[in-house]
């Protein structure tokens, strides 16, 4: 849904965040197998009427980790943009620093991987990791 979502228009964070809405929506509607409370519950928010972004419940799940891989990947070489889209992904289910800064932290790995075609350096993801958040946990 992601991909799909970012083939569409990949630069423009609310627009992604609403077409991503729609197909979330659907994709609740197939009783997916595995579906953490809280994104269903925004799911289910989406359906009565509450807008993209408004509708995400406070969790630290895992659901915006779980969608940021692909950002990570289609968003290497743009961090600002990268970031943006991770975390408009991730307010579309869940409203928690925990679960932005697993969604920030896959995005960003994904992205270290694809800047140096391969292996990257320990230290340079550990570096990107550390600056992803300004939480002490």
């Amino acid at each position: 849904m992601v991909a799909q979502t970012l083939l569409t228009d990949p630069k423009d964070a609310s627009t992604f965040q609403c077409r991503l809405a729609w197909k979330l929506r659907w994709w609740f509607l197939g009783l997916p197998g595995g579906v953490g409370l809280a994104t269903a519950k925004a799911c289910l928010k989406l359906w009565i009427g509450f807008p993209p972004g408004k509708n995400a419940v406070h969790s630290g799940g895992s659901g915006p980790a779980m969608r940021s891989a692909i950002l990570g990947a289609y968003f290497s070489g743009e961090p600002d943009e990268r970031r943006e889209l991770v975390l408009a992904s991730s307010r579309l289910t869940h409203r928690g620093w925990q679960a932005e800064t697993a969604a920030l932290a896959v995005a960003e790995a994904v992205a270290q991987v694809f800047a140096c075609q391969g292996q990257p350096e320990a230290s340079a993801v550990i570096s990107a990791l550390e600056r992803i958040s300004t939480e002490n946990e």
